[in-house]
């Protein structure tokens, strides 16, 4: 933390509210997905329930 300050002290900073990417974590979705572990997911990746319940709307649409 101190590095980051005295590297950066008086700077405005912005960090992405997600890491990873939407496509990437759609895919770890599907493969985590048991059935009934929605809001596990949506608060393990930091997307809502409704956007974990269209990746898997979407998914099935895609089969």
């Amino acid at each position: 933390m101190l590095i980051i300050y005295e590297h950066y002290k008086g700077t405005q900073l912005n960090f992405p509210i997600h890491l990873y990417d939407r496509k990437v974590t759609a895919q770890r979705v599907l493969q985590e997905f048991d059935g009934h572990n929605q809001h596990e997911l949506a608060r393990k990746y930091g997307y809502s329930q409704k956007w974990i319940q269209m990746v898997m709307r979407e998914a099935r649409e895609h089969k």
